[in-house]
């Protein structure tokens, strides 16, 4: 069988062009999903109040946990799949593939399981108080019948891009979000559901997603297809997927810890006013980060295919070229907070205390964002190409390494103020980290790039 024109692609095309292609889908897809938890909150904020955003940000930490979980799975899969591809080996690749299937409806299981038995110790170890324990209750409630197809989608969308099909990931994602978008002003606002039809929204629309990546892994339109024998479970597939995506698992529950330390810290020091200005604060910046996002994603299956095939010269030229992008990315992301908060903060609520304080803090919290660019391509280079170890400890270094230690000495020291300083001090250090760990790397593939050059002229 002919390998489809997405596989192609990885071989013959350019890398700018090949950038651009895998990235500009996966960035319009990611804006996308990032623009429906804006909206959520948006219309959350403006029809029931500032105390349910505070709610929000309360839930929001098993969100992460669940997106790390099976982002991890998804990821590890993806780079397996794409050296697999890239060596020719499609079999393999397909029983990669059914072994990330299978490891993501059982985790999203026990995870669904969990949750539903345990909901508000769960919500009271996240830091809830008294106002915020309902609106968090009534969202989570609702959305444990999401986790499920949610988890399948996040997983299998890097399954598509691994073959090379940004298109596709980009379709699955414009599903779910466009989805959401519309379903939101009729649960939140025509039913009158609050808290609650924000998360009916959401789970139709990632059971929609989810459906629309399960007919095409078992179709004839992908490179690799999902079948019985591939789902039964191999130790060394799982054990190769946990490995490679344990980074990204410990990133998100690292995410998610420090989300819970920051509410405490906000409950401790602050009101649900500082909480709800840093939910604001987490979804703008996702939301500015998702080209960033959507530029690594177009990077990996890059680097996977041609680390698989031996062709170090594009590996090089697809990190230096990411690298540059990212950084201005990243520039633009900060530019965007510090000259238009307030403005930004208006589009979320009329309060002017909200306003007035979230200014303040969106401009402190976000001096350190110029460099996270730098450290996403990092982190991304080395799981994309099998190291990882390096991944993980990069991965780890802005939460747990500097930000988790920082949160917990400097409130004490300085009150409320400590929490916001914590952002730009862990992204700054953990940059240094960055570099220490990602130039000998790409000084080995340059020199391996150089090696071949003289073998091809001496030849």
């Amino acid at each position: 069988m002919k390998e489809p024109s997405h596989v192609d692609h990885l071989r013959d095309e350019p890398i700018p062009r090949l950038l651009w292609r895998l990235s500009l889908p996966a960035t319009v897809g990611m804006l996308m999903m990032a623009s429906y938890n804006l909206v959520d909150t948006i219309f959350v904020g403006h029809f029931v109040g500032v105390g349910a955003i505070a709610g929000l940000a309360i839930a929001f930490p098993l969100q992460m946990l669940l997106m790390g979980l099976c982002q991890s799975i998804g990821v590890g899969g993806g780079v397996m799949v794409s050296l697999e591809i890239g060596k020719g080996r499609r079999t393999e690749a397909e029983r990669y593939l059914g072994n990330v299937f299978f490891l993501t409806m059982i985790s999203s299981l026990v995870f669904t399981v969990a949750v539903t038995l345990w909901i508000d110790p769960i919500l009271n170890a996240f830091g809830a108080t008294p106002t915020t324990l309902g609106y968090a209750h009534e969202y989570v409630e609702v959305m444990v019948w999401g986790y499920l197809p949610f988890c399948g989608s996040v997983a299998l969308n890097n399954l598509v891009r691994a073959e090379g099909n940004a298109r596709l990931a980009m379709g699955t994602m414009l599903i779910s979000a466009g989805l959401n978008i519309l379903l939101d002003p009729v649960f939140i606002w025509w039913l009158d559901g609050g808290v609650a039809g924000a998360a009916w929204a959401t789970v139709l629309a990632n059971w929609a997603s989810f459906l629309w990546l399960l007919f095409y892994f078992l179709s004839r339109r992908s490179y690799v297809r999902l079948h019985w024998k591939a789902m039964v479970p191999h130790r060394e597939p799982i054990a190769r997927i946990t490995v490679l995506g344990a980074s990204v698992f410990a990133r998100n529950a690292a995410s998610s810890v420090m989300t819970i330390l920051i509410n405490h810290m906000i409950h401790n020091y602050g009101t649900d006013l500082h909480l709800a200005i840093y939910g604001i604060y987490y979804r703008l910046v996702m939301f500015l980060f998702m080209p960033l996002f959507g530029l690594v994603q177009g990077l990996q299956p890059i680097l996977g295919y041609h680390e698989g095939a031996g062709n170090p010269c594009k590996s090089r030229e697809a990190i230096r070229i990411s690298t540059w992008i990212a950084t201005g990315i990243a520039a633009g992301a900060f530019l965007v907070l510090w000259v238009f908060p307030a403005q930004l903060i208006l589009v979320f609520s009329t309060s002017p205390e909200l306003v007035s304080e979230g200014t303040s803090v969106l401009r402190i919290a976000s001096l350190g964002i110029p460099v996270v660019g730098y450290h996403v391509v990092g982190v991304t280079m080395f799981q994309a190409m099998g190291h990882a170890g390096p991944a993980f400890i990069l991965s780890m270094s802005r939460q747990v390494f500097f930000f988790i230690p920082l949160v917990l000495i400097l409130p004490p020291m300085i009150g409320l103020w400590g929490v916001w300083a914590a952002f730009p001090l862990s992204d700054g250090l953990s940059f240094l980290i960055t570099v220490a760990l990602t130039e000998p790397q790409k000084r080995k593939i340059r020199q391996q790039c150089e090696a071949l050059d003289l073998a091809a002229r001496t030849m």
